[in-house]
């Protein structure tokens, strides 16, 4: 008797880890599942994103003189942002030109000021540098608690971004 229960006890044992291991690579092949197809999600949001990027500076290029409606008008036409907050356009634009460029968009947006943020988040004027790189035109208008004006320039993160994008 004590060998049928032996017998029967290794073969529940078996069983057990044989479903165990049935159950774990059935997991493991939902798992990989699963990553296949957020990652392929996450290639296509950013492949979206590049295009539509590319879509507003083929939009630059071909204009001479971009308008705040005509860049509002760009953007809905674009369709869903999907995975963006929004669109912005930041020109670089030179210390000496700044009040020029600042006089030119208040035609548009009477309140605009080219400004940077200080340690606790606060808009502050920016400070006087060779080069800025403002928001000009951004949709949607209110993102971000309206970041017309935010000189990328001034956070040292974005003005990396900045430097390479240009060298690239």
């Amino acid at each position: 008797m004590a060998i049928v229960v032996a017998i029967g006890l290794i073969v529940s044992a078996s069983a057990s880890m044989w479903l165990w291991n049935a159950e774990q690579q059935r997991a493991r092949r939902a798992l990989d599942g699963s990553t296949e197809v957020l990652a392929g999600s996450i290639t296509n949001a950013i492949s979206d994103a590049i295009d539509r990027l590319a879509a507003v500076g083929g939009l630059f290029e071909s204009s001479e003189d971009v308008t705040r409606d005509e860049f509002r008008r760009f953007v809905e036409n674009l369709g869903s942002l999907s995975g963006l907050e929004g669109l912005g356009y930041m020109p670089l634009i030179s210390g000496e030109d700044l009040d020029a460029f600042t006089a030119e968009i208040r035609e548009s947006i009477p309140d605009y000021t080219v400004f940077e943020v200080d340690r606790s988040g606060e808009r502050i004027p920016v400070g006087e540098r060779s080069e800025y790189a403002p928001a000009q035109w951004f949709e949607p208008f209110d993102a971000f608690g309206r970041p017309h004006g935010f000189d990328s320039l001034s956070e040292p993160n974005r003005a990396a971004g900045i430097e390479t994008a240009r060298h690239t």
